[in-house]
């Protein structure tokens, strides 16, 4: 009897285990996913910076 309680003792701990490491897995791949969107967003914003920035001196040599 006190067999069988360790031996499932153990097949819960393992399953909890590869659990952890399959969330702490998952976790890591989402950290990275909006690490690279936040680095496209940054790309994206100095683009449009510099859009807008041209805009303004392209309305500014009109006007002259």
């Amino acid at each position: 009897m006190q067999v069988n309680k360790t031996t499932k003792l153990f097949q819960a701990m393992v399953i909890m285990s590869l659990n952890m490491g399959n969330l702490n897995l998952e976790v890591s791949t989402l950290k990275n996913k909006l690490a690279t969107k936040e680095k496209e967003k940054a790309i994206l914003q100095e683009e449009l910076d510099k859009e807008n920035n041209f805009q303004k001196k392209y309305k500014h040599n009109i006007e002259i």
